[in-house]
């Protein structure tokens, strides 16, 4: 059970992949699904063929034919290959590319959806777009605090004479991406860009007031965020911790050797027994 969303191009049935045979498809269709926000996709090949519904030589043979190279790909960068083994799974190597194209087409979604907005405020109407996908704890917690620290500061009155105070100019995703890295933040940088951007840059889901500092947000968001790997999926005390976002747990469950999801299972009580088999997990390494 997964709620996270990847985009999947129609452009695809016009790829080379698309001449492989269906088991290929598949895996690589599968493998776009699971892929995490830097392309990643954890597991092991006999996870990944169950995902699939395909033998395991099915998909051996297709890993193999998405590592090799491609002459007739369109994106060469690789020399046509999609993907390369990493510790704990495989990297889609043009992840970074599409994603691109994606957050591009996000952006004229938004300006639509903004448009539309203010004409509605025009017309008297409300439409609210903010928040509507995902699970939204850890931000409205980040905001919480983000809002705030902005009432701890309260901005400067401008000098007499030296104009209007500063306008709050929104940031883009790039700029967004070099401060996390820079700073070493916690979390995705998307994450919080695409939160933001669809409340308007606004605080308390998009119902309080213009942000004011962008940055400060931004660490207020990275120090609400679990620190959490998982393919080590420990915390500080080097041991198992679930995942706080939802998304994480089956991933989670799968490269722990933990149960998987059952069928009509909701999130809160798949958390639930998830938590039991940590719990009873760690207290046996702390016997060992």
């Amino acid at each position: 059970m997964s709620y996270s969303f990847n985009k999947l191009f129609s452009s695809i049935t016009e790829s080379t992949i698309w001449c492989e045979p269906a088991e290929t498809k598949v895996v690589w269709i599968t493998m776009l699904a699971k892929a995490d926000a830097k392309g990643r996709v954890w597991g092991s090949v006999p996870g990944l063929a169950n995902l699939a519904r395909v033998s395991l030589e099915e998909c051996l043979a297709a890993l193999e034919t998405l590592k090799s190279p491609d002459q007739f790909s369109r994106t060469q960068d690789h020399e046509g290959r999609r993907i390369e083994e990493i510790q704990g799974g495989w990297r889609l190597l043009n992840h970074t590319y599409y994603r691109n194209l994606r957050d591009e087409e996000a952006r004229k979604e938004y300006k639509r959806e903004w448009a539309a907005k203010k004409r509605a405020e025009e017309r008297g109407q409300s439409v609210d777009k903010c928040g509507q996908s995902g699970p939204q704890s850890t931000q409205a917690e980040a905001e919480a605090e983000a809002e705030a620290e902005a009432d701890k500061t309260p901005p400067k009155s401008p000098s007499r004479g030296k104009g209007k105070p500063a306008v709050f100019i929104a940031p883009d995703l790039s700029e967004i991406r070099t401060h996390w890295a820079e700073q070493k933040l916690n979390g995705d940088p998307e994450e919080f860009y695409n939160h933001f951007e669809n409340c308007d840059w606004k605080l308390s889901g998009g119902r309080g007031a213009k942000m004011k500092n962008w940055k400060l947000a931004a660490s207020n968001w990275s120090k609400r965020q679990a620190v959490f790997d998982p393919r080590s999926g420990s915390n500080s005390n080097g041991k198992l911790a679930l995942p706080r976002n939802d998304e994480g747990l089956q991933q989670f469950a799968e490269i722990h050797g933990l149960s998987l999801p059952r069928s009509g299972e909701t999130y809160p009580q798949y958390r639930g027994r998830l938590n039991a088999e940590v719990e009873k997990r760690n207290a046996q390494s702390g016997r060992s």
